[in-house]
């Protein structure tokens, strides 16, 4: 799915112009984990791709601002990109804290580590998602590592399944 996103993503980065203005720029490649991709701004929340779980068929539009106006709007963060994302009118998206809630995930196990489709999330409280997108919650030993240095094989962890993901054989 995110190679799906990144794809779309570089597409409108090429094509997509800004509140009329010139025709911006192309950026060749967008990569993950790269300082120079663009913040991501949903509404008041902000993001980057590896924290977004949203199905691209529910973003109504993209626009990319890269410019003196957008520094001044969303500060030092907007010198590499600033992409405000606006959703389809039905879609409520929402922090990991908030979609807990809603799904009612008891206390005690909102404070394992999150994984997503078994692969640990670093930073779990700039997760901005669709309940939409998200198959299941479950408690989980099972998970792939990123990091070595991250190991802990008794560890429980708190892992979303997203609607595009088939579970390979463990």
């Amino acid at each position: 799915m995110k190679k799906r996103l990144l794809i779309f993503l570089a597409f409108c980065f090429s094509w997509i112009g800004v509140f009329g203005q010139q025709k911006l720029s192309v950026i060749e490649k967008v990569v993950l984990n790269d300082t120079k991709s663009p913040i991501i701004w949903i509404d008041t929340m902000k993001t980057d791709i590896n924290h977004l779980l949203v199905d691209t068929q529910r973003i109504d539009s993209l626009h990319l601002l890269k410019d003196s106006a957008a520094v001044r709007r969303y500060g030092a963060d907007a010198a590499r990109g600033i992409l405000v994302m606006y959703p389809k009118d039905s879609v409520k998206l929402m922090r990991l804290d908030q979609f807990l809630e809603f799904q009612g995930v008891p206390s005690a196990d909102r404070k394992l580590r999150v994984c997503v489709n078994h692969t640990l999330v670093r930073h779990p409280s700039y997760l901005i998602i669709d309940p939409a997108y998200i198959k299941t919650v479950q408690i989980t030993r099972n998970r792939h590592w990123g990091y070595l240095d991250e190991a802990n094989s008794g560890e429980l962890f708190l892992n979303l399944i997203t609607a595009n993901y088939s579970n390979p054989v463990m």
